[in-house]
């Protein structure tokens, strides 16, 4: 988390308490849940550890999506990265969750932080997905 608060307070400016989203998708090699920890877990250390770097306090992030995508050999039942949409993720973060996919490293966060606008709200995600 250090690391993490280091990284983004190198590319944001002063802390805002205005209403935010955030995502964080965590991905693991043959995630097993007995090892690894759960997305909420590893979502609401991010949050803590981004308090006084984005925000004053953490209850500022008004939507939250957190997940655990799995990948390597072992993926039994898992969503893979293989099974999601990359599309619509920023050059550098695709270039950098697929060299971390290839170099074999174990584990590693994509988080996305940003202004909340009512739009993203959405209910009954299961519905949209299958349409």
């Amino acid at each position: 988390m250090e690391q993490y608060r280091a990284s983004y307070g190198q590319q944001a400016g002063e802390p805002s308490d205005a209403h935010r989203y955030g995502i964080v998708h965590y991905f693991v090699r043959d995630y097993r849940p007995a090892v690894h920890a759960d997305a909420g877990n590893i979502a609401k250390r991010v949050w803590d550890a981004l308090e006084g770097i984005a925000y004053d306090d953490d209850h500022v992030v008004r939507l939250q999506i957190s997940s655990v995508i799995a990948f390597g050999p072992t993926n039994v039942n898992g969503i893979s990265y293989t099974d999601i949409d990359l599309s619509s993720v920023p050059a550098e973060a695709f270039a950098d969750i697929i060299g971390n996919i290839e170099d074999g490293t174990e584990h590693f966060l994509y988080v996305e932080l940003g202004a909340l606008e009512p739009r993203m709200f959405a209910f009954a995600l299961g519905r949209v997905a299958a349409a």
